[in-house]
């Protein structure tokens, strides 16, 4: 068994075009909307279609460090850095 190598035969081939067919046509039921993404879209509009609740709970918190900035003072602030806006 040490050093043999393995033929692949017509029925493993088969099984695996069987698979890999079964994989690709399955990539027909995925969607877009399926995959949330940073501000929910592809333009990025941070506006859902999806109601909220009429009674929302807390599920969690974290506590940031204080922002500084990555600049000289020289410099002037880049507008969009007024609010910190984490990724999580």
């Amino acid at each position: 068994m040490g050093g043999r190598i393995r033929q692949i035969t017509p029925v493993r081939r088969f099984a695996f075009r069987i698979f890999l067919g079964a994989l690709v046509g399955s990539l027909h039921f995925t969607r877009a909307a399926d995959w949330p993404q940073w501000r929910y879209n592809s333009g990025h509009g941070a506006v859902t279609p999806h109601a909220l609740p009429k009674q929302l709970h807390l599920q969690w918190s974290r506590q940031l460090k204080e922002a500084w900035p990555a600049w000289p003072a020289t410099q002037s602030k880049l507008g969009f850095d007024l609010a910190p806006e984490p990724v999580v």
